[in-house]
């Protein structure tokens, strides 16, 4: 049988997930920007700005020279912040 929606239980518990976090967060009184801080410790708060500005070249220079980091390497870091917006 041909699956048309195969990520559709994943998709589906990602977002019970996060609604469970964003519960409890703020229940414990924890804003947006602390849960981001945690879930991306190294990552500088202006390359965390940048990338949810959209502009992810300049937040991947800002990563190199906050941390000397290589291209791929921080590409890998800003995308992934990315994906936390």
């Amino acid at each position: 049988m041909l699956n048309l929606f195969p990520n559709a239980r994943q998709d589906a518990r990602i977002v019970r997930l996060e609604a469970q976090v964003a519960y409890l967060a703020g229940q414990l009184g924890v804003g947006p920007e602390e849960l981001e801080a945690h879930a991306a410790p190294d990552v500088p708060a202006e390359v965390r700005r940048l990338a949810a500005e959209g502009k992810k070249i300049k937040a991947i220079k800002v990563y190199r020279e906050a941390t000397g980091a290589s291209l791929a390497a921080a590409k890998r870091a800003v995308d992934a912040v990315s994906s936390l917006s």
